[in-house]
């Protein structure tokens, strides 16, 4: 069931966001995404809990960060809104992992929480414009029970150390020490041509090298009007910090326009 909300998700993370971008400088924001999670989670009776409607399910659902640092969030707001700046000295936990975060790219502060799979309709659309999927290079046997590649990689597997060819799906490991990784390896098989096609979900990251290792070798690039909804392992789901991007590498742009304007707007890339 869905209700009006006075603390929207999405000004929730909007503040989570805010915290990550200014660091140990955000002390603000921390309080402020602490008050809005209360006041959502204020919104949920107890006995909805038990129908699965409860404040850990939305919160899992909705939220872009766990649920226990929803609960760190929710402590220092009442912390701060007591006590004010001397509010730092109980949560020095909070502002050690902000400080760390100051001054840092945005998109360099992912996690390494790699285990996050795409949702299907994006499969379907996928198998849509390449007509099937030969090589899923970062995957498990849990994600290709959606993505359907006839071959897949699991980390135990390290698709790193294998040759890459034919019709490509990849959602690759987002941390920021991998990624790179695995995107100029698609780039180079692409360029010797044993890759044939293919089709990369990443953030719209489009400051950083490695996206543009993909840019200048695609032809065209859907900008999804939402964030995808990951999903993960025993069906858990996440919220991203920002959106995403879609390339496609391939002959057929035409073909991946016209199924992917379904999730948002497609722009050509004219390669020289």
């Amino acid at each position: 069931m869905t209700t009006a909300l006075t603390a929207t998700a999405e000004e929730i993370n909007n503040q989570w966001e805010q915290v990550r971008e200014h660091g140990g400088r955000s002390l603000y924001h921390a309080a402020e995404c602490g008050r809005l999670l209360k006041a959502k989670r204020a919104e949920f009776p107890q006995e909805r809990a038990k129908a699965g409607e409860g404040w850990r399910a939305w919160a899992e659902q909705n939220l872009a960060f766990s649920r226990e640092w929803a609960g760190i969030l929710m402590d220092f707001s009442d912390e701060f809104d007591e006590k004010g700046g001397t509010a730092v000295t109980p949560f020095l936990g909070v502002r050690a992992q902000l400080a760390e975060w100051a001054g840092k790219p945005h998109v360099s502060r992912n996690s390494g929480d790699n285990e996050w799979y795409t949702p299907l309709e994006y499969i379907e659309a996928a198998h849509q414009v390449m007509g099937g999927i030969d090589l899923d290079p970062a995957s498990t046997d849990q994600a290709n029970a959606i993505v359907a590649a006839k071959q897949f990689y699991s980390i135990e597997d390290d698709g790193l150390s294998h040759d890459w060819e034919g019709r490509v799906w990849m959602n690759p490991p987002y941390a920021s020490e991998l990624i790179h990784l695995f995107t100029a390896k698609l780039a180079q098989h692409f360029d010797e041509e044993a890759v044939s096609a293919a089709l990369v979900l990443v953030n719209n990251a489009t400051e950083t090298e490695w996206f543009h290792v993909l840019a200048k070798r695609c032809s065209a690039i859907c900008f999804p009007a939402r964030r995808v909804a990951f999903w993960g392992p025993n069906e858990a789901k996440a919220a991203p910090l920002q959106g995403q991007a879609v390339l496609y590498l391939g002959p057929d742009d035409l073909r991946f326009a016209s199924v992917f304007r379904d999730f948002g707007g497609v722009v050509f890339h004219a390669r020289a």
